[in-house]
């Protein structure tokens, strides 16, 4: 899967490969995830956000305030602390 993403430069390629790639949630997808999440097109990064979110993990939690470090862009920096904030309230239940 991971291969069909790096070979594509279709967006619509890279968000599925992303969906598929997290319905696993499987730690091993996390580095894959936080890597999509440094991606500029606003749709593959919400995707991975998204993923990265839906595991449910401290590991995820930490990969998404590992790519928060580095953006400077304030929307996408919104949306990383909010799914960082959710995450969080999740995993404390």
């Amino acid at each position: 899967m991971i291969s069909v993403y790096e070979e594509n430069a279709d967006s619509d390629i890279k968000v599925f490969v992303i969906e598929v790639v997290s319905e696993f949630r499987k730690p091993t997808s996390l580095c894959f995830l936080r890597h999509a999440l440094r991606i500029g097109d606003e749709r593959v990064w919400k995707s991975a956000l998204a993923g990265l979110a839906m595991a449910e993990s401290g590991d995820a939690v930490d990969a998404m305030d590992h790519v928060l470090s580095s953006v400077t862009n304030e929307t996408k920096r919104a949306w990383i602390i909010e799914a960082i904030s959710d995450t969080n309230k999740r995993l404390k239940k």
